[in-house]
């Protein structure tokens, strides 16, 4: 996807991609949060599952600003 510099496409796709970036780090912050208060094996595999997802998703949306950022 590249979208010539300065338009307002770029900004409102840059602008998204933050918006996205800082939810997926919100949702990590709480997922880690919940992790750390696991109690036995099976709470403590499904939160640590919950987690590395949610690691996951801030990797992924931080590449895309990433992409968004620099272009091709």
């Amino acid at each position: 996807m590249t979208l010539p510099d300065h338009t307002p496409e770029r900004a409102e796709v840059h602008a998204d991609a933050i918006k996205r970036l800082e939810d997926a780090m919100d949702d990590q912050q709480r997922t880690s949060d919940q992790d750390q208060s696991a109690v036995g094996p099976t709470d403590e595999l499904r939160s640590g599952t919950r987690l590395a997802a949610a690691n996951e998703q801030v990797s992924a949306r931080r590449a895309w600003l990433d992409y968004v950022e620099q272009g091709d």
